[in-house]
């Protein structure tokens, strides 16, 4: 048995290897070789579309196209300064927009049709099976195909494109379409002006008669309550009530003064005259004034005597006594003032009370003519609103006599349509190239496509980058096959048969890599094995045990298949099935020298898988097994062990410990990925050297992705078999 230390560095937990294909840069070099191997494939696509597109090209109705381009403006062409009825604002971007919906709306697709006549053409309208005739819908739904209308961008330009087979017809129809379209715009606002005035007119009517008993009821109310003048008596009323006012504050202020002056009277003497001159209201009594003006012109005189004339002179006495007269004078009168005070004050007194009153009937006549005013003022604002009013309504309903029809619509048609001299569908060129470019696209697209939907390994590159395992060699798909009557395959010695084939190269490859991969030791048994049945494992090993005879390693060819044997019938004369071999080695039924037998190649013996048992995997499972590899180790050069499909069965597993080199078979463009990956698992879990796969039947004769790399493989290959020791028809026996 092998040991841990001889295992391949490329070994690993096989759980932790996730593909890492997907997810790497593409592979030109690859997609490339891939694209050449499928030209047929793509080819045959891009001819189909192609010839698909040229059917229609050829098959396909002319098309004309006639076009007009009309202007939306930035406002409408105006006669009279008048504001419209219908405001509308050409500037605005949804203007335009409702523009370029209104020339694709139904009502003005029938009016076209009507008017240009295409609902009794019959190349428009063909008749129907029943003889019914095309409804609205159905019209507008046939028309709506040939038409195009759309903005042109950055500009205020409408583009109304019209398809027809026939030229004529085409420019017919997108003239019309462009004047039913202005005639219609036209008629809108003829109907909007005319359901304008009338409206105007029935609300004018409303409001001369709501006017009418609005002012007679004003004027039965001025009537009842003989209010025809109100606003001149409120005016007089109120300007009275103002006058009053001021006089009932003028005697108030008066008698509080006369008052407040009599109660100071009462604290003054009536012997102290220059405090009874102090009180504003005493000095200004007439005769008490008057006093004091001769008292002090008096006193002047004596003044001016005493400075004249001595004491004793007549004129300076007269002066004196003048001033004492008028001193006496004025002390009489002071000593009365306090009862003419208190006359003014009463007179004051009742002056206040008169006014009183009179401002209490001057606020109630105003109380009163407010009460008629406040429903007169009522009614005559009703007349007032109703006027004006009717006055706006009447303008408005002459504006509208005025502008009806008048001003011209916000757009213009700045190109006629003309008559195409040729068509624009179909473009015949553009279709082609487009069609060969889809083709080939689409050819492109259905290899890639296939490709990616394999679930198998196509290429050493990618099964080497998805697997994370070197592939030991690959065996190009050219070898000779036929079936025995029972329906089992003949695997053909193609290094006993075809020595100078692309075949026998491979092998000889693999026992090369083989021989390299050994670094501390030289590998000696070696398990073929795949992960599903028909991978051409026994094909591999019998060729692989073939090449190390023929190299001059005398080798053993277990056949260790004990549930579907195949190795006797290709390399013993005696072809009987049922020879004693490795389950009688087992069943201690037979010594393993018994069991040996030699076949028709020097250097290579054969150990049959023996008599059929029940239960294969029991015999496999017990170190006996062991120790046949290591007596059989002892006394040859090589075992070649060939067991039966990993994830079929588990005898492959159970064989796996005892190999030092197990190598899995992989059938290209077959074998699922999941099934390899399940393989590989199974025998990492069962300590299986796994030192690398063999690539079996590559496509070769095309132009494979991989097969460059032995497309010069059989220029070589006599050449070196020449050289080759061993010859057919000499037998060895265990050394």
């Amino acid at each position: 048995m092998h040991s841990q230390e001889q295992n391949s560095p490329t070994q690993g937990n096989l759980v932790q290897r996730i593909p890492q294909f997907a997810g790497e840069l593409l592979d030109f070099h690859r997609l490339a070789n891939l694209l050449r191997a499928r030209a047929w494939l793509i080819a045959i696509v891009a001819c189909a579309v192609f010839v698909a597109a040229l059917i229609y090209v050829l098959r396909a109705p002319r098309i004309y196209e006639s076009q007009a381009v009309i202007q939306v403006q930035q406002e409408a062409q105006r006669v009279v300064n008048i504001d419209e009825i219908s405001e509308e604002r050409p500037q605005a971007g949804d203007y335009i927009n409702t523009v370029v919906h209104a020339l694709t709306s139904r009502k003005l697709v029938l009016r076209v049709i009507r008017s240009t006549g295409l609902d009794k053409d019959p190349s428009f309208a063909p008749p129907k099976s029943d003889g019914s005739p095309y409804t609205d819908f159905e019209l507008a739904e046939r028309f709506l195909p040939m038409l195009e209308v759309s903005l042109r961008r950055g500009t205020r330009l409408v583009d109304v494109k019209v398809w027809n087979q026939n030229p004529e017809t085409a420019q017919k129809v997108a003239a019309a379409l462009v004047r039913e379209f202005l005639q219609e715009s036209f008629e809108q606002r003829q109907a909007i002006s005319r359901s304008a005035n009338e409206f105007l007119r029935g609300e004018a009517e409303q409001l001369q008669a709501k006017l009418e008993r609005a002012e007679r009821k004003l004027q039965a109310y001025r009537e009842e309550t003989k209010a025809v003048s109100l606003e001149e008596r409120q005016d007089v009323i109120v300007e009275k009530l103002r006058e009053v006012n001021s006089a009932v504050t003028v005697a108030k202020s008066s008698r509080l003064r006369l008052e407040a002056d009599l109660e100071q009277m009462r604290k003054i003497k009536r012997s102290d005259v220059d405090g009874l001159l102090k009180i504003g209201s005493v000095s200004k009594i007439p005769q008490v004034a008057l006093i004091r003006e001769q008292l002090v012109k008096a006193e002047n005189d004596l003044a001016e005597a005493q400075e004249r004339y001595l004491p004793m002179h007549p004129k300076y006495i007269g002066e004196k006594t003048k001033v004492a007269n008028l001193r006496k004078s004025l002390a009489d009168a002071l000593s009365k003032a306090h009862d003419t005070l208190a006359r003014e004050y009463e007179a004051a007194r009742k002056a206040e009370h008169k006014f009183d009153q009179s401002l209490k009937e001057q606020e109630q006549r105003a109380l009163d003519l407010n009460k008629i005013a406040i429903p007169y003022n009522v009614l005559q604002r009703d007349v007032e609103s109703d006027r004006a009013l009717f006055q706006n309504i009447t303008r408005r309903l002459k504006e509208t006599d005025i502008t009806g029809g008048v001003d011209s619509p916000a757009f213009r048609t700045i190109d006629e349509p003309l008559v195409p001299s040729y068509p624009i569908k179909p473009r015949k060129k553009l279709i082609l190239a487009l069609a060969l470019v889809v083709g080939l696209a689409l050819g492109v697209g259905t290899v890639i496509g296939m490709d990616a939907i394999d679930g198998s390994l196509r290429t050493l590159d990618e099964a080497e980058s998805y697997l994370e395992l070197p592939v030991l060699t690959a065996i190009p798909d050219r070898r000779k096959a036929g079936l025995l009557n029972d329906g089992n395959r003949i695997y053909p010695l193609v290094m006993v048969d075809e020595q100078g084939s692309e075949q026998a190269e491979a092998f000889r490859t693999l026992r090369a890599s083989v021989s390299l991969l050994a670094k501390q030791s030289e590998f000696r048994s070696f398990l073929f094995t795949s992960a599903i049945p028909s991978e051409g494992k026994t094909f591999t090993s019998i060729n692989f045990a073939c090449s190390l005879a023929r190299h001059g390693r005398s080798t053993v060819l277990i056949d260790a298949d004990l549930r579907e044997p195949r190795l006797n019938g290709h390399l013993l004369k005696d072809k009987h099935e049922e020879l004693p071999g490795l389950t009688d080695v087992l069943c201690n039924e037979t010594a393993l020298g018994d069991a040996l037998k030699k076949t028709k190649l020097r250097n290579l013996i054969l150990l049959p898988a023996g008599r059929r048992v029940s239960d294969p995997a029991e015999l496999l499972d017990d170190q006996s097994f062991g120790l046949v590899i290591e007596q059989l180790l002892r006394d040859f050069d090589r075992v070649v062990i060939d067991s039966p499909p990993v994830n079929a069965v588990s005898d492959a597993l159970l064989i796996a410990a005892f190999a030092q080199a197990t190598c899995l078979v992989v059938r290209a463009g077959k074998t699922p990925k999941k099934a390899i990956l399940r393989a590989l698992h199974q025998l990492e879990m069962a300590n299986a050297n796994v030192t690398g796969l063999v690539f079996n039947r590559l496509p070769v004769g095309g132009r494979s992705a991989d097969y460059y790399y032995y497309q010069y493989g059989s220029r070589y290959a006599n050449h070196h078999e020449s050289m080759d020791p061993g010859s057919i028809g000499r037998s060895v026996g265990p050394t």
